[in-house]
């Protein structure tokens, strides 16, 4: 008999306490530092995730609507593939490690590090030593077993020790795995996500991480300032909106000229970056968006900030506008066809760490949104699969200062403190 195992996965905020179901509590977060995220080979575990991430959403862009904005989460996939991971065994494993580009001792090592370092709360201490939380991210693993599965042990605990994994019983038999699930995701993401995901009443098994930001752009909570005058915004279609800009703070480096597209960054209060993929006159955003432009821009380290020829320190403030992105599509097109897992969605598929039924993933539905504005940054998304530094200035040096304004149809990629694409997408339009 075939089953079918769904994998959700939700890029999410606070948090939800189903006591009703709860069969075992998630294992400890590591303690980790700053100094970890630096470690040789946790760096090139997160090189490997960008270049997946940089192919990922080039495959998702490049299969969707040229005229709309669209964004979505890479760590939210790579977390629920991480966890498919360790469901599975043989070929079926080995498509998913291929897939990201990761080997199985880097996931079972680092995946735990990344979950750690993506729960974070970022706060001050004001003269009276209070604490005041000014923004956070969250992730949570966990795991939704059908009552009446025979699922191994080893297995399931093994989820919830080494991976964070709280541990839920539902009947999917009935609605009620469904309800309860749906609740979850909302609250989970505070009400951002807020459309049902069906699951089929043959689920034995729901994976599901969640993932949440919200960040603010300076400490004392101000909005970042428009600009005085308006800018003609090029859509994608050839519309033209005349539109206020938001003015970044200026950030030491120059423009970075790649081929057919400049590149620069704005920075939130705690380090996030939004980084800007701007195309050139004469060029358009499908010309120059494209999976080795993502990965090198994420990857750009050098802005260019000294011209030690003619004595000059760059520094480059971004004007950009506020914007919405999202997606709402299933990706087992793209994961079949651009990264070849194949045995997942098929007969073949062998979970056998956490049971020897025959299971089946039937789709990979990734819904995903986000919101740029005067304010601050939120997003958040889900995923279902059933069966998914400022330099001081230099003596003798002169500053010089650059606007980048970002007023025609671009890309984007965010990443956190710690150098995760926990974003990225394009925006064809503002309105």
């Amino acid at each position: 008999m075939l089953f079918i195992l769904t994998l959700c996965l939700v890029v999410s905020s606070c948090s939800v306490n189903p006591n009703k179901y709860s069969l075992a509590i998630a294992g400890d977060i590591v303690n980790v530092k700053y100094s970890d995220s630096q470690q040789a080979d946790y760096v090139k575990f997160i090189d490997k995730l960008d270049a997946f991430s940089a192919k990922l959403t080039y495959s998702v862009y490049a299969n969707s609507d040229k005229q709309a904005n669209i964004c979505i989460s890479p760590v939210s996939v790579y977390m629920a593939l991480a966890l498919a991971t360790e469901c599975a065994n043989g070929s079926t494993r080995d498509e998913i490690l291929n897939a990201v580009g990761v080997t199985y001792d880097e996931v079972k090592n680092f995946t735990k590090v990344l979950y750690a370092f993506s729960n974070s709360e970022y706060y001050y201490t004001n003269i009276l030593d209070n604490k005041k939380i000014l923004a956070f991210e969250e992730l949570a693993n966990s795991v939704w077993i059908d009552k009446s599965a025979a699922f191994k042990k080893e297995g399931i605990n093994n989820l919830a020790d080494n991976y964070n994994c709280d541990v839920f019983g539902v009947d999917f038999t009935s609605n009620e795995g469904e309800k309860a699930i749906n609740a979850y995701i909302k609250d989970k993401t505070h009400g951002i996500i807020d459309s049902n995901v069906n699951l089929p009443p043959e689920t034995l098994i729901t994976l599901i991480n969640t993932f949440y930001l919200k960040e603010v752009w300076n400490k004392d909570g101000d909005e970042l300032k428009f600009t005085d005058k308006a800018y003609d915004f090029k859509n994608a279609d050839g519309s033209v909106k005349n539109t206020k800009l938001l003015q970044g703070y200026y950030f030491t480096g120059n423009i970075y000229e790649g081929d057919g597209y400049t590149s620069f960054y704005t920075r939130t209060e705690n380090s996030f970056d939004i980084k800007f993929i701007l195309p050139t006159e004469g060029h358009t955003l499908n010309e120059v968006f494209t999976s080795d432009n993502i990965y090198n821009v994420n990857n750009l380290g050098d802005y260019g900030y000294i011209d030690e020829e003619n004595k000059l320190l760059h520094n480059t403030r971004v004007f950009f506008p506020e914007y919405k992105a999202s997606f709402d599509g299933d990706l087992t097109g793209i994961l079949k066809n651009h990264f070849g897992i194949n045995k997942l969605f098929g007969l073949e598929c062998d979970f056998s760490n956490v049971t020897d039924d025959r299971l089946s993933c039937g789709g990979v539905i990734h819904k995903c949104s986000i919101d740029v504005n005067d304010k601050g940054i939120e997003g958040s998304a889900v995923t279902v699969m059933p069966m998914a530094g400022a330099s001081g200035p230099l003596e003798g040096y002169k500053n010089v200062y650059h606007d980048y304004i970002v007023d025609r149809a671009f890309a984007f990629v965010i990443t956190d403190s710690y150098g995760s694409v926990i974003f990225s997408g394009v925006v064809n339009s503002v309105n």
